[in-house]
């Protein structure tokens, strides 16, 4: 969602700051840039970061002491992480996508 929130800002800023030739030759391509910028950045926290110890002991744990989980379980927790990953879309949309569409589409 910040994410979502960052672009939005940067092309707000970028559409009130740029012309719109200048937008249309080469503005539009400074969103891919920072984004390129950013990822290449991730990567490299990602190669540095450690695990937790929560997770080596995790690891420890020799695999028969762990509990296991029976078809039913496993169906049951399928059906709702499906469930509210499908809310949370829903809301995503209806919040994100909607209003600038429809701000889009009412512009005169």
């Amino acid at each position: 969602m910040i994410g979502v929130m960052a672009a939005t800002a940067l092309a707000a800023i970028l559409t009130t700051q740029l012309s719109t030739e200048a937008m249309e030759a080469w503005g539009w391509r400074t969103g891919f840039a920072l984004g390129a910028v950013l990822g290449i950045y991730a990567l490299f926290l990602r190669r540095q970061a450690v695990e937790s110890d929560i997770l080596a002991t995790d690891q420890a744990v020799s695999p028969l002491q762990k509990a296991t989980l029976n078809r039913r379980d496993v169906l049951r927790f399928s059906i709702r992480t499906v469930l509210i990953s499908a809310f949370a879309q829903v809301w995503f949309y209806i919040l994100v996508t909607f209003p600038p569409a429809t701000a889009i589409a009412t512009k005169a």
